[in-house]
Order: structure tokens, then sequence, then C-alpha cells
């Protein structure tokens, strides 16, 4: 009331009088204002509700497909690294990028009561997905940019006519049932076990074993392992020195050394448990040749049977990204390092950054982790090559209108050996179903007409209403000076106030009800919870156009009323009054 006053006496006289008129009988705009907000609140209602509805009917379809057509549910044979998937189905008509993944699950820790969850591997480089701006503080680009973030490290390369891989190891003491194993990759991505004797009674000898001689050359060494019989923390304790590993040409017997663990190791033990319990070091007191050996040291926990180190540099952990419900379930933040399981074993991983969604992913529960695909299957294939890991899924990017095609080829291919989904085809299922898109769009439509009419037509009879109930006051302040300026600024003044008032508040409350009334309706078909969470959206291309017309409305009537107030005949009205 203060600031109203004194503003009232700082004002041009036409606004002061307007304020105080309002302020003085605030009740007789009470009716016209419930009608506007009960019709702009309609308004929202119906635009908000509907456009919501549609896009996350829509964002629904592009969150399980992932991009414009996604192939899931591969069985292993067809999944091969083989590059066959890319040869097929990325030359396909109208395919733009084509990107294979794996899904799997697993669990936090070395053991079987860790927490659940789910995984997916991709390739991170291309990888072309829908992806929506809240599902992370970190555009998409930039996280997928940290899964390959790993410190790189020169392969060893077994010349292509090689015949035998060989090896100098020490061990501390002998060791019963301790065999060793080098595991090899080949150029298609295949990796196999070449299997050694036993380790041996202490002191240094050579061992060797034969390259297979079916795989694709020139072949890359991932392992070293030592495997004995039996899983969990029933290992042997102990330690061996390895020497000079070396490849022999069958042609010539010509020696070739791969790596002779002089100056930088560039290899690190296999993850056993949260715990690491395994040490691998560079010494100088015990060397076959040179000035220095790695020294091994392996504990009693085992890596699904197996412990030894693999080719890495840094810390060897692997990168992921992580859901925040998977933080939340196993205390993890970013920059946190864990050790989860998958099927083929232990994996020691870096959560580079945690996001809230990611398409295809459910973050329910244990949540998941997104990693590198060539990254996984390096380590994972490398530790357990007998149940070798491949990709089980790919999604398929298309040109301009081509979602269709693509659609239909790939089905045609894939046929019973996989599930297909289609971006472009479910949407437009979407837009033919009655009961979704159709149906809200009648409702906006006649609820417009209906606002049109009714808010108009309120209006229109307020200011008649108001012309009859004022033309006297009207009448008396234009014969005490006020200006034909003054009496319009004035009338539009109040009546503009009212009107942006009544729209103001049923435009809030249209919102309140809109979130109430989506939150009660977005659910699945089977009563489950929509992913990705909706997003009020509202249809300002319709309710933008009705706030105009409503103006335009408006703005007639008060042209007409405030002709009418400044056209005034005071001598007739004064004889009136009198």
């Amino acid at each position: 009331y203060y600031a109203l006053t004194a503003f009232a006496r700082r004002a041009p006289v036409w606004v002061s009088m307007t304020l105080w008129h309002m302020a003085r009988n605030p009740l007789q705009y009470s009716w016209l204002i419930l009608l506007l907000v009960l019709v702009s609140g309609i308004g929202i209602l119906a635009t908000t509700v509907g456009a919501t509805l549609d896009r996350s009917y829509e964002e629904r379809i592009r969150y399980e497909v992932g991009a414009d057509v996604r192939v899931s549910g591969l069985p292993a044979y067809f999944g091969r690294r083989d590059g066959g998937i890319k040869n097929i189905y990325g030359s396909l008509d109208g395919v733009d990028t084509l990107s294979l993944a794996l899904r799997s699950g697993g669990r936090v820790g070395s053991g079987d009561q860790g927490v659940p969850f789910s995984l997916l591997a991709l390739e991170s480089e291309g990888f072309d997905v829908w992806y929506r701006d809240d599902f992370s503080t970190v555009p998409l680009n930039n996280l997928l940019a940290q899964l390959g973030r790993q410190d790189p490290v020169e392969p060893i390369l077994i010349p292509e006519n090689a015949t035998q891989i060989r090896i100098w190891a020490n061990p501390a003491e002998y060791y019963q049932l301790v065999f060793l194993w080098i595991v090899l990759q080949d150029q298609t991505g295949r990796t196999r076990i070449v299997t050694m004797q036993e380790l041996g009674f202490p002191g240094w000898h050579l061992m060797s074993a034969n390259l297979p001689d079916d795989m694709v050359g020139p072949l890359r060494v991932l392992a070293i392992q030592i495997n004995e019989p039996g899983f969990g923390a029933v290992g042997t304790v102990g330690s061996a020195v390895f020497d000079n590993l070396h490849a022999v040409i069958g042609s010539t017997g010509e020696e070739v050394l791969l790596d002779d663990f002089e100056n930088n190791l560039d290899w690190i033990p296999l993850a056993t448990s949260a715990i690491r319990s395994d040490e691998l070091v560079l010494v100088s007191d015990v060397v076959h040749d040179g000035e220095s050996a790695a020294w091994f040291s392996f504990g009693k926990e085992t890596n699904r049977g197996t412990r030894g180190f693999r080719r890495a540099s840094g810390n060897g952990r692997i990168p992921v990204i992580a859901s925040s419900s998977f933080a939340r379930a196993a205390g993890a933040s970013r920059g946190s390092v864990l050790i989860v399981g998958v099927s083929a074993g232990l994996v020691p991983i870096e959560v580079v950054d945690v996001v809230e969604y990611f398409p295809t992913m459910d973050p329910i529960g244990g949540g998941f982790l997104i990693f590198d695909l060539p990254t996984l299957l390096s380590y994972v294939n490398g530790l357990n090559p007998i149940a070798e890991a491949g990709v089980n899924e790919f999604f398929l990017s298309a040109d301009d209108d081509d979602g269709l095609k693509v659609f239909r080829q790939v089905s045609a291919l894939v046929r019973n050996q996989g599930h297909v989904t289609g971006a472009q085809p479910e949407l437009e299922a979407l837009e033919q179903n009655p009961l979704i898109t159709a149906g809200w769009r009648a409702m906006v439509i006649a609820a417009m007409l209906i606002i049109v009419f009714t808010a108009g037509l309120g209006y229109v009879v307020y200011l008649l209403a108001f012309t009859e109930r004022s033309i006297g006051e009207m009448a008396a302040l234009r014969s005490l000076g006020l200006s034909s300026k003054q009496t319009a600024g004035l009338i539009g003044l109040e009546h503009l106030m009212v009107a942006f008032i009544g729209l103001g508040i049923g435009t809030w409350a249209g919102f309140q009800m809109s979130r109430m009334m989506v939150s009660a309706v977005t659910l699945t078909d089977s009563g489950g919870r929509v992913l990705p969470p909706f997003v009020l959206t509202t249809d300002w291309t319709i309710m933008g156009p009705l706030y105009g017309v409503l103006l335009l409305i408006f703005v007639g009537a008060l042209y007409s009323l405030g002709r009418r107030m400044i056209h005034l005949d005071l001598h007739r009205l004064s004889r009136f009054e009198g």
C-alpha cells in the first residue's frame, strides 16, 4: 500500500487514477479474471499435455532404438569380429554409419554378491546416436571421447613367417600344475591361447609353443598368463622371473626379439581382486640376458583361474561412463577406481564421467556402465580367449529420409537371427494412432475455438458493463480537464492489466495442471516408468497465435470503448445528470 501510494504521487495522472480506481474496488474485476484464468489454463493444459505426450512417445522410440535402426539379440556366431557385419550391412543403400556394440551385464567387485549392473560397449569413435542434453552435463561427443583416452602402447607384433614363440622363465620354486600361457590376437580381432609347459623347477629354462597357422597375421601378443586349476582364492602363492620374449622364424631358425624387459615395462598385472595382490617390476639381480628382467609375484586370488600380466601402459584401467544410479549403488563418483566382474572375468575400471541416462540403457537398480568396444574386447578376450566375446548388437544411421528403406533391407537380411527395430516405422505408426497423436490434436483444436469464443465474448460483455457503470465517472473526469490521450491511457491501462493478470495466472495454473496430469499418464503399456522421463513441452505454435488473437480482440474492444469515452457529449450528460 505504501509503495503504491509513493508511486501514485510521482506517476502521470492517468496512471495514478488507474491504480487508485483498481485499488478502491478490486472485486469488480474478479469474474473477468476468473474467466481468463479458466480459459487460458485450459489452453495451456491442452497444448502442453498434448505436446508433452507427443514428444514423450517420440523420445521413447528414439531412446529404445538409439539410432535409425538397431539390431539386437544377435547370436554369438553372427557377431564374430571378422568384419562381416560392417561389410554386409554397412554397404547397404541408404546407410550412413554403422556402429558395433556388445550388450551384457556384470557385478561390482570380485565376488558373486556385488551390485548387478548392465553394460554397453560401443565404438566410441563415430558412434551416431540420438541424445538429449539433459542426460548429462557434458555433451555426447565429449563423453565418448573420454572412453578412448588410454595411453597408447606400441603393440608387440610377431613376424608373419614365425612358427614358434619362446620366453625364458625362472620360477622361485616348483609349482605343481601351474602352466604358462601366451595370449595372441590376429588382424581380425580373434584371440587364441598358446599353451607352454609347466613353469617347472627353479632356474632359467626356455619355454616355447608353436604358433597357430589358422590365424591372420601378423599376430599380436596380448598377455602372458599362468594358469592353475580352480577358481577364486585357491591359487598357489609364488613368483617367477621372465626374460627375452622372442619368436623363431621357421625357415631359417632366426630368433626375433619381441621384448627384452630392459627399459620400459609396458605390462600391467591382471586384476584378480579389489585389493591388488599381484606385482610386476623390473629386477636386475636375477636376469638371463641383459641388465634386467620382469619379476612377477602372484597371490592366491585368481581371475577365472588365471593370473598374469597384459600389454598396457599407465595404470591399465579401462575408462567407463557410469549412470548416476550405478554410482549411488556402488558408492562411486567421477574418478573412482573399481573392479567389476563380467562374463569373461574381472575388469579394472575408472569412472571418467557420470550420466543420468543413455539411449537403450535402463538406469533402474544397479544402473549401467558404458565401455569403449575395442578396449573392452581387447581386454576380456585377452583375459579369457576360450569364452571369446563378440558383438551382439549394432546401430545403423541412415541418410536423410532413408530410414524406412534401410529398416526393410536389414530386416530381410537378419530375419529371425536377431531383433530389428527402426525409428521411422515406429514413428509413422505413432502418427497414425488415433488414440495418441490424432486424439490430442482434435481436443486441442476444439479447446482453442472454445477459448477464443468464451474469452472474447466475456471481455466484450465486461467492457459493455463497464461502460454503463462508469460513463458518469469518465464524463466527470473529462469535464475536469482530462485530455483525450490521458483518457485512452487510463482505459487501456486498467483493462489490459486485468487481461494480463488473468492470462498470467491462468498460464501458471495451466502449467501446474499439466505437470500433475502428465505425471499420471506417462506410463508404458505395462504400467512401468517411461524412459526417458518426459520434458514438459508447450506447443507455442498454437498458444502463441491464440494469445495474439485474444490480444487483438481485447485491443479492438478497448479501442471502441476509448473512442466512445473520448467523444462523450458532456453537455447532454450534464443535463441528463442534473
